[in-house]
């Protein structure tokens, strides 16, 4: 007899034993303490993204990935954000492109909060890790009627550059993420969109956001699970061929980074929603919106 159900592979043991008197061989296909049906454990040859591993550590997982240092990323990154320019594409996410408009409605309305209580005056987005501008492009038409917007990307240095010499405009600007985040003046909103959880070490750049002290702190596309855990993220050559290391966060993680100077506002299933499985837990992509407690 085969028992398939993760979490109860014990309890239906117990029942066929106990109460049915079975007393034939009972296998179950799933330990103790799995969560993930095995139809849902990865496929390479089918998954569009695979998640593996459970590394004792950030360096040790990066070594086993080969991260971002492939010129071809920035270059597929440039010519998808370029079709969009070109209006050959409408707009792009993670070097792919899209031919229908679909605005991430939660950070536009998020900007359209702080444009009203700045009695439409202006307002000051920092993006990090905002690849060449996928979030500005992809909701520009949107926030148009919004004066005054400033939107800074905080990249790495090749992205950067790039975004420098060959997209920036009067709205749009890029700049190094090392730099200092505080000499560009204050912050309304600070916004990482699946970036967080890419970065190493990651405190070092919430405290550079908390020392900036803007009004709201987004984070969304974030993986947030039962615990921490490090994996490699395998991205299949149709989008990027590349891997990464990448933190799961736990939900108290998140909250702790944040709660000395800041309040949960909002959290809901992230914008593009995202399952990540694993035999022990399923990660989920999420949404949240920090307020600032005092602003100034």
């Amino acid at each position: 007899m085969v028992i398939s159900v993760p979490g109860k592979a014990e309890q239906i043991a117990n029942l066929l034993t106990n109460e049915f008197k079975c007393s034939g061989k009972i296998v179950s296909l799933y330990e103790k303490k799995n969560d993930t049906p095995f139809y849902k454990l990865y496929d390479k040859g089918t998954m569009p993204i695979v998640y593996e591993g459970d590394y004792k550590n950030w360096n040790e997982a990066a070594l086993a990935c080969s991260g971002y240092g492939d010129k071809n990323i920035l270059t597929k990154v440039a010519d998808s954000i370029n079709k969009v320019i070109l209006g050959e594409a409408v707009w792009e996410r993670d070097s792919s492109v899209f031919f229908e408009q679909k605005f991430v409605y939660r950070i536009c309305a998020s900007i359209l909060r702080c444009a009203i209580q700045n009695d439409n005056k202006g307002v000051n987005v920092l993006d990090i890790g905002g690849s060449l501008g996928s979030t500005y492009f992809q909701n520009a038409k949107y926030l148009a009627e919004v004066n005054n917007l400033h939107y800074v990307v905080a990249e790495q240095v090749n992205f950067a550059e790039y975004g420098h010499k060959n997209l920036e405009n009067e709205v749009l600007k890029f700049v190094n993420s090392e730099v200092d985040y505080n000499c560009f003046g204050k912050w309304d909103i600070v916004l990482m969109s699946a970036s967080l959880q890419y970065i190493y070490p990651y405190k070092k750049v919430v405290s550079k956001v908390l020392d900036a002290k803007p009004h709201y702190i987004i984070l969304d596309r974030v993986l947030v699970g039962n615990r921490k855990r490090i994996c490699k993220q395998i991205v299949p050559a149709r989008i990027c061929s590349s891997s990464y290391p990448v933190i799961v966060f736990d939900e108290s993680t998140i909250y702790q980074l944040f709660e000395s100077d800041y309040k949960m506002l909002e959290t809901d299933l992230s914008s593009v929603p995202e399952e990540a499985y694993f035999e022990d837990d399923i990660a989920n992509s999420r949404y949240y919106v920090f307020e600032r407690r005092s602003w100034e």
